[in-house]
């Protein structure tokens, strides 16, 4: 059973006597284990449940003893053997996302006539820490102004243990920079990163591209709100939120990150 989780099992107590049995004390000397046991009363022939409740809160193998006492003129009391285990959850895959899976738009710096060095990224939270992220997953779309197959590309992963809205390369943790291409498109790809863990804040991830006259290199997903998430860069030092630019690049970038989340 995991720390901190409740599992509940039945205890059947049966009366094989001629009179009512009556039950009137359930007593564990394992707090870890319980049984709520009010006044009851089993008639001749017939059985209850009582539901006895462990609750681990340290790992390994406990052990326990439920008294309960009776009207039996004979056996006016017994006891119950208990035992159970604790262990700590093990972790488990989250993919961290801000899009919605349809994308309708596209961003960069394809209407300037000289090429540019630019950073698509998003900011992504894990549900809970400590988180350890794993890989990089990228939409590239299968459109006449998007990255050609085979195109350079460096994944970039970063940690930002403020979790604060403002980005600065002069204030995110440690980054990777993976060099890689574009394998395909019309679909995400997934590129394996480094593994970095956080304990708070967010993991930055996206990739750097020199961009092309012409070419628009990030999809965009402008179905759902935008969750104010999604940012570029020239020089890695500002990041600006992609909807500060006007309503049209308004949306979230088709940018994914799978981490693994508890101990």
């Amino acid at each position: 059973m995991n720390l901190g989780q409740t599992k509940a099992l039945n205890l059947t107590i049966g009366n094989k006597g001629s009179t009512s049995l009556t039950l009137s004390l359930a007593a564990s000397d394992n707090p870890r284990f319980a049984a709520a046991l009010p006044l009851l009363t089993v008639p001749p022939g017939g059985a209850i449940t009582v539901p006895v409740r462990f609750t681990p809160t340290t790992p390994g193998a406990q052990t326990g003893t439920l008294a309960l006492a009776s009207n039996d003129p004979v056996t006016p009391s017994f006891r119950v053997s208990l035992r159970g285990s604790g262990a700590t959850a093990g972790p488990s895959e989250v993919v961290l996302r801000v899009d919605s899976g349809t994308f309708t738009g596209s961003l960069g710096h394809g209407h300037l006539q000289e090429v540019t060095n630019t950073l698509f990224v998003n900011r992504l939270t894990p549900p809970s820490y400590p988180a350890t992220i794993k890989n990089v997953q990228i939409y590239f779309g299968n459109r006449t102004d998007a990255l050609a197959v085979n195109t350079p590309i460096t994944i970039a992963s970063a940690t930002h243990p403020a979790g604060s809205p403002t980005i600065s390369g002069l204030t995110v943790g440690t980054v990777d920079l993976v060099p890689a291409t574009v394998t395909s498109v019309g679909g995400f790809i997934t590129y394996t990163v480094p593994a970095k863990t956080l304990t708070s804040g967010d993991f930055v991830v996206g990739f750097l591209v020199a961009n092309r006259p012409g070419v628009f290199p990030a999809d965009l997903d402008k179905t759902p709100p935008s969750q104010g998430r999604s940012y570029i860069s020239v020089d890695g030092i500002v990041f600006s939120v992609i909807d500060t630019f006007g309503s049209s690049t308004t949306g979230n970038f088709g940018i994914r990150a799978t981490v693994t989340v508890g101990n």
